[in-house]
């Protein structure tokens, strides 16, 4: 597997999770206690991708191509065996390959190169406005 690719376990959502922000989830199907539990028994990462078809709850949801690495940073159990966790967006990534659906979706992932930040630096700007004065 090239070293841009990694498998990942998958978190369909009605929402979307960019590199560098934070989620709170609130996780209590058993299918994502499942991954939750393999995560933190691992170590490891998993991908939140926005839904294209279906629902977060029941049946596997189809997800879209393109979604964004998370890692876990808090995981805590409450009543009723629901778990509150707070995720951190590390970088997106598009779907090689889905390999598997149930308990919970897995997918061959390829990591996707961060976009060059369109705002310059202020040094940068400083420079512009030196040599375009009003």
């Amino acid at each position: 597997m090239p070293s841009d690719e990694r498998i990942l376990p998958l978190f369909p959502l009605n929402s979307v999770l960019f590199p560098g922000e934070s989620i709170p989830l609130q996780i209590f199907e058993d299918r994502y206690k499942q991954m939750l539990k393999d995560c933190l028994d691992a170590d490891s990462r998993f991908g939140i991708v926005l839904i294209k078809s279906g629902r977060e709850v029941g049946s596997p949801a189809e997800p879209h191509n393109t979604g964004t690495v998370a890692q876990i940073v808090q995981s805590t159990e409450i009543d009723g065996g629901r778990f509150l966790v707070s995720a951190t967006g590390v970088q997106r990534f598009e779907i090689s390959e889905v390999l598997q659906r149930r308990p919970y979706i897995s997918a061959r992932v390829e990591l996707l190169a961060e976009d060059q930040d369109p705002w310059l630096p202020n040094t940068e700007m400083e420079g512009i406005r030196q040599a375009f004065p009003k």
